[in-house]
């Protein structure tokens, strides 16, 4: 599942991981379903990102875009077949 998303006034296109991605990660030691959110993740975050929009600097961006941008991969990445429909 694709979307685009306007973040930091650029439109950026967001997909979710594929499973072999998800494997792949969980081989590393990262399991993305169950992230803590109140622990420090930048660098899951980070390495989700780059998998899943690309070569995108996320410097110029907010750490609240660049989170905003990780929920909507990990939520695309678990969208359910009817809630792609809807």
């Amino acid at each position: 599942m694709h979307k685009t998303v306007k973040v930091g006034g650029k439109e950026i296109e967001v997909r979710g991981l594929t499973w072999g991605e998800k494997a792949a990660l969980k081989r590393e030691g990262i399991n993305i379903g169950a992230l803590d959110p109140n622990q420090d993740n930048d660098e899951v975050v980070e390495k989700v990102i780059r998998i899943a929009c690309g070569d995108l600097d996320l410097d110029p961006l907010l750490s609240s875009e660049v989170y905003g941008l990780f929920r909507e991969v990990i939520r695309l990445t678990f969208l359910t077949e009817h809630e792609a429909k809807n």
